[in-house]
């Protein structure tokens, strides 16, 4: 892996591990941001290709890598133009890069996030014209079995900026539902 003067990196640690951590290489920005995580041997120096042989690396405007507990899987988002991403699901283990979309068969704008390393929460929302989110629906998706389950369904939107704000509020896969009382 060749890197160059004006690329950036930043670490990131595993849990449980102080043998080695993920080095992030990043290039770009905005709309042309990029980057590529690599395993980084800290007795050694070496980096080593952890995607090798999976097609990640084939994936134009990678910006997010999100790991399963056991680095077996990761959730990788690229940005397809200034309204919208692409998520993929890389299989470490079967050497696999599968669309979100079809590992799962929901389409739309869907994002993932592990829940365990063979779970993933999923989340869909629905737009107006203007681009304001309006609805979420959340599922849980179980990797191995394919069960898909609904969690939450087509619960309004929480925006700060209404005059009565009130749905639902997520963080990464964490969801507040906020009512008016």
């Amino acid at each position: 892996i060749e890197t160059m003067p004006e690329d950036e990196w930043y670490i990131q640690p595993i849990s449980g591990r102080t043998d080695v951590v993920i080095l992030n290489l990043a290039q770009g920005r905005q709309m042309e941001y990029t980057e590529y995580p690599v395993l980084y041997h800290l007795d050694t120096g070496e980096m080593e290709d952890i995607l090798s042989e999976t097609g990640a690396s084939e994936l134009e405007h990678a910006y997010s890598y999100l790991w399963s507990e056991d680095m077996r899987r990761v959730l990788i988002s690229c940005g397809e133009g200034p309204n919208g991403q692409q998520e993929w699901l890389c299989d470490l283990e079967a050497k696999t890069l599968t669309s979100l979309d079809e590992v799962t068969g929901l389409d739309g704008e869907v994002t993932a996030n592990f829940m365990d390393s063979e779970t993933l929460i999923l989340t869909e929302y629905t737009k107006d014209a203007e681009g304001l989110y309006q609805s979420v629906t959340c599922y849980t998706f179980h990797l191995i079995s394919k069960q898909l389950v609904k969690t939450l369904n087509n619960a309004p939107y929480y925006r700060w900026f209404d005059e009565e704000p009130y749905g639902a509020m997520l963080f990464g896969s964490r969801c507040v539902l906020i009512l008016v009382v």
